[in-house]
């Protein structure tokens, strides 16, 4: 929630960095696909393909994004 679109772009790859972590951050990723900067919106959707199967909650946000044009 921070106000620097630069900081938040780097939330999703700092998140699955910690694989540990980095399921129960899909969530957090999902939310980040509703951003208003499409910079935080690619990163979140780059960081949830790297989760593969474990980011099948977000298939409904991913389709969603796919009909926006920004």
């Amino acid at each position: 929630k921070d106000p620097d679109e630069g900081v938040r772009s780097e939330v999703p790859s700092t998140l699955i960095q910690l694989e540990w972590a980095a399921e129960a951050a899909v969530p957090e990723l999902v939310r980040l696909l509703k951003d208003p900067s499409s910079r935080v919106r690619h990163s979140a959707a780059d960081a949830l393909a790297g989760l593969g199967t474990a980011a099948e909650a977000a298939v409904p946000e991913l389709v969603r994004l796919l009909k926006d044009p920004s």
